[in-house]
């Protein structure tokens, strides 16, 4: 199904369960769609990305296939695109995750030497694989989709991404040690699975942490352009504190992307 097709099918199926205020919103995007349309600019979005590229899932899109610009133009989104020194792409590859099944993006870049004499001199077979495998580099879609890495104003929100990040190894741990045959509590679907906190959801134990706590506001936080994610500043106490009060408390189950998405509107 082409990419503007797509928009507004994705569209229109929403509207089935929306409020007036909803549908006047959608009519507004979709009268922007218009005017992108005019333009031959396509509307990207998240709901819309992802689901046009769970259609190409498996694939391998080069310079020669249909969907090459649609894949360009989604790529041109990211907001450090322009920033990159290499901005040449030559191929897609639209994957999941081998643990949770999560949709995955890569990327193979044109190779930047301009001379044969400028390339690295490969000895061995096994060096050539490790490179050709070394070209690809997984890119994210998601900020792709919105235009932007998680970079939040919000205090709240940047405390928030801070704790979530602390935490992070212990939420691989239970990946790791409970990836066999994972399947949804609630659906028990065995794809695009997600970690949720349950029964003690992140949120209570991040205010009960925090109500606990005095000068909650002269916490130091950072932004790690790398780790694209805020983080506690060096030595702060509370990531040590936070890591195991988390740890002494929190347990786990998987649940797929749709049902994590309904249960955290009712939390």
């Amino acid at each position: 199904m082409e990419y503007n097709q797509l928009l507004f099918k994705h569209k229109n199926t929403l509207q089935l369960n929306m409020s007036e205020k909803e549908k006047d919103k959608i009519k507004e995007q979709q009268l922007e769609h218009e005017q992108h349309k005019e333009n031959n600019e396509p509307i990207i979005d998240y709901d819309t990305v992802k689901m046009w590229l769970e259609e190409r899932v498996h694939q391998t899109i080069t310079s020669k296939h249909k969907d090459f610009d649609m894949m360009n133009k989604i790529l041109q989104k990211h907001p450090n695109f322009n920033e990159w020194k290499n901005k040449n792409c030559e191929a897609f590859k639209i994957t999941r995750s081998a643990k949770n099944k999560a949709l995955q993006v890569h990327i193979k870049m044109t190779n930047s030497f301009n001379t044969q004499e400028e390339k690295p001199k490969i000895n061995t077979l096994k060096t050539l694989k490790k490179k050709e495998q070394n070209e690809w580099r997984i890119v994210s879609w998601v900020a792709c989709a919105k235009g932007k890495i998680g970079q939040s104003s919000s205090d709240k929100n940047r405390l928030t991404q801070a704790m979530r990040f602390s935490i992070r190894k212990q939420i691989k741990n239970f990946r790791d040690t409970n990836c066999y045959n994972p399947k949804c509590a609630l659906c028990e679907k065995t794809n695009q699975l997600e970690v949720d906190h349950y029964p003690l959801t992140f949120a209570t134990m991040r205010d009960d942490f925090l109500s606990n706590m005095n000068d909650v506001d002269k916490i130091k936080i950072r932004w790690d352009k790398n780790k694209i994610s805020y983080r506690f500043g060096k030595g702060e106490d509370i990531n040590t504190k936070w890591q195991r009060y988390h740890s002494k408390r929190a347990t786990y189950r998987w649940l797929c992307s749709d049902c994590n998405k309904r249960m955290n509107k009712k939390k």
